[in-house]
């Protein structure tokens, strides 16, 4: 499994590249494949319009649910690089079963959006 995400987040590195407001993020155990670009959210609708179900980064831990009333309140300003990557950051489609029909069209709709 883990091999076989390597391989797509490898893909989707060099699929994306020179794409000059995105980058995305290489892990050496990929979970996601996450990238960062200036219109995250402009992104993500026009993805969804397109078939391809992107996910948001998850909220800083600071913020979530869960640790209310756990940790003392705090507040964004403290934590400027969550925040920025809460907003800047999203998730494309990475699973093993992906197939190479999704996989173009992921890359093609991504580009698409930024005019390549």
């Amino acid at each position: 499994i883990i091999a076989k995400k390597k391989q797509w987040l490898t893909r989707y590195i060099w699929a994306l590249d020179g794409i000059q407001s995105l980058r995305v993020l290489y892990a050496d155990v990929p979970f996601r494949c996450v990238i960062f670009c200036d219109e995250a959210e402009d992104l993500m609708a026009y993805l969804r319009a397109n078939g391809v179900e992107p996910r948001g980064m998850f909220a800083p831990l600071h913020s979530q649910p869960c640790f209310k009333g756990i940790l003392p309140e705090q507040s964004d300003d403290e934590f400027p690089a969550s925040i920025a990557a809460s907003k800047r950051g999203l998730m494309l489609p990475l699973r093993p079963t992906l197939t190479e029909e999704e996989y173009a069209r992921i890359i093609k709709t991504v580009r698409s959006f930024y005019g390549h």
